[in-house]
């Protein structure tokens, strides 16, 4: 994660501020709760704000540092849960004196992966807290978390930039890497920057090409299902399902001109499946994510036949 003062977005900067005065003025809540859509940074900022109250230098990972007066949790996996006794452990450390600074930070990352019992544990915690400790969550999905923790703690909001705002600093970022590979992935990701600028640094590839592949005949569909169901399925679905709501504009986008032709009923029936398969990806019943891919795909290639 880089997280430098020279990289940290301007959307960001504000919250930072407004925290840093607070802190300044003995306002500052002891249970932050940071939050936004996703790929808007909620991590960055939750890092620059502990390194703020530790009193260490800006544009380190927090998340990796060996410091006594730091706890970062977040969940082990993709798919995996914040558990009690992680959290249990996070209590006794709340109550211990630092041992360097004036101040304790915990990070919970993803807050809302806590399963009832953790975030009940927590909860008791946000009730009595400690001068000398201060809390701070991150979540994409405020709704998820329990309505008692989100009421314990001061809410910093993050407002998505607008598009430009967002291409700028990503071009800042990033310099010379291929202009069209980035506005495509960035079109993918919502124009999410952070999340545009993380699946570069995994050296993604956009799927319009494998989309296209397989619509013409040329990329067997059951081998990339296969492929792709070693990815977040998750985002990959999202990220298909806004070049089906591209198809559906009336003026297409050019770049998208090899996979007209379906009917907007076709098209229709095929974003609903998208997001069925999505609604199934993120519920308990773990789903089979290559077969449920490898259906995905071959209606994908049957609905350019049926519309030919």
């Amino acid at each position: 994660m880089n997280t430098s003062v020279n990289a940290m977005p301007p959307w960001l900067q504000d919250a930072l501020t407004r925290a840093r005065e607070s802190l300044e003025q003995g306002r500052l809540a002891h249970g932050l709760l940071l939050y936004g859509p996703p790929g808007w940074g909620e991590t960055w900022l939750a890092n620059a704000l502990a390194l703020l109250l530790l009193e260490l230098p800006p544009g380190r990972d927090a998340a990796t540092l060996a410091h006594p007066d730091l706890r970062w949790l977040a969940p082990e996996s993709a798919r995996a849960q914040i558990k009690i006794d992680e959290i249990r452990a996070i209590n006794e450390f709340t109550v211990q004196t630092p041992q360097i600074g004036q101040r304790k930070v915990v990070v919970v990352a993803q807050a809302d992966r806590m399963n009832a019992h953790a975030a009940n544990a927590l909860l008791k915690t946000l009730e009595e807290p400690r001068g000398a400790c201060y809390l701070l969550l991150t979540t994409t999905a405020l709704a998820e978390l329990l309505p008692t923790i989100r009421s314990r703690c001061q809410l910093l909001p993050i407002k998505p930039a607008v598009e430009e705002v967002a291409r700028a600093w990503l071009s800042d970022q990033l310099g010379g890497v291929d202009a069209q590979h980035t506005e495509q992935l960035s079109f993918e990701y919502g124009f999410a920057a952070i999340e545009v600028l993380a699946a570069l640094d995994r050296e993604e590839q956009p799927l319009l090409e494998e989309l296209t592949a397989v619509r013409r005949g040329r990329l067997d569909a059951l081998t990339l299902a296969g492929r792709w169901s070693r990815l977040d399925v998750d985002c990959l679905l999202a990220r298909w399902m806004r070049y089906v709501r591209a198809l559906q504009q009336p003026d297409i986008d050019p770049r998208l001109a090899a996979l007209a032709g379906p009917s907007m009923g076709q098209l229709q029936h095929c974003f609903d499946d998208l997001l069925e398969a999505r609604a199934g990806v993120r519920s308990t019943s773990n789903p089979n994510a290559r077969l449920m891919l490898e259906g995905l795909l071959l209606h994908w290639r049957e609905m350019f036949t049926a519309s030919a």
